[in-house]
């Protein structure tokens, strides 16, 4: 299948606000994003691919400073975002404006309603709708390096090359089907689910909780909101302040020092002095607290 579509390389701010021209205006477009998260608590954005039915766009992020233009007509009311598998995309969103788009359609959970199983991958999508291939070689890709080769471009613009089409195919099974609504709703459920990632309730989904008394419930907590402000504060991913089953330990055994934290066989290595201080005011704080005041299991 070939496209007519020239790929514009967007790296100007002029550039920029030409093309959300063009998406405000047209109400429908498609959009990716390529990032790297290894190592940081926020995703680093590397890439961000726009499609419409007379435009596909690479837009460079390390180039195109403030990307407010795009992201306000990423969040308009007005216009339809199309995409696939969106849940990382949607939290960058969600960290670069704090809210979420009103309307998009993931054509991954459409899919699901029409026959094509869940979760189906773009390619296979792309394959058994449309009868073309993906290119598929560059997924280790570092998106913060420059410049991008033309494999690398080619395979991060077919992340949303087909998915106007492929939108156009399933919503049309959908509406045969009689099944819009649920797509509608289970997109919607995404959205609220994304909003939940920074909930403070959040701490209840760590593994072990259910051997624990309520007191050990208050560390738990308390440990799970200090590590992940901890890791905001310095831009690591949560996993390299404290893991899960560490935040499981401090609960059971409640260290009340520096000598007591040591002797535990999980004890996180490689935190300041300052740090294992607030670590360990927070199981003070916990243990201090009302019976009253703590957690229902």
């Amino acid at each position: 299948m070939t496209d007519s579509r020239a790929t514009t390389n967007v790296a100007t701010q002029d550039e920029l606000v030409n093309l959300t021209q063009h998406l405000a205006q047209i109400g429908r477009f498609a959009f990716d994003t390529e990032f790297v998260s290894d190592s940081t608590f926020e995703a680093d954005l590397g890439l961000i691919q726009v499609a419409t039915a007379e435009r596909l766009a690479l837009i460079d992020p390390l180039t195109v400073h403030d990307l407010t233009p795009f992201w306000n007509v990423v969040n308009d009311p007005n216009v339809e975002v199309v995409m696939h598998a969106a849940g990382e995309d949607l939290w960058i969103a969600l960290q670069q404006t704090g809210r979420l788009p009103a309307r998009i359609i993931d054509i991954q959970i459409a899919a699901g309603f029409v026959g094509f199983g869940y979760p189906s991958s773009l390619s296979n999508l792309a394959h058994q709708c449309l009868g073309v291939s993906l290119s598929s070689g560059d997924t280790r890709t570092d998106w913060l390096r420059r410049p991008l080769s033309a494999s690398q471009t080619r395979y991060a613009m077919d992340d949303v090359r087909y998915l106007l089409q492929l939108a156009d195919l399933i919503q049309d099974r959908l509406d045969q089907a009689n099944r819009r609504p649920w797509a509608e709703e289970e997109c919607q459920r995404l959205l609220r689910s994304i909003e939940g990632r920074d909930d403070p309730e959040r701490w209840r989904r760590l593994p072990g909780l259910n051997g624990l008394s309520r007191r050990g419930l208050e560390i738990a907590r308390r440990v799970w909101l200090w590590r992940r402000e901890e890791a905001r504060r310095v831009n690591r991913p949560v996993r390299h302040i404290l893991r899960d089953d560490v935040i499981i330990t401090l609960a059971k055994k409640m260290p009340t020092s520096r000598s007591e934290l040591d002797q535990l066989r999980d004890a996180p290595r490689g935190l300041s002095r300052d740090r294992v201080n607030e670590l360990l005011e927070q199981v003070q704080a916990a243990r201090a607290r009302p019976e009253s005041d703590l957690p229902q299991p």
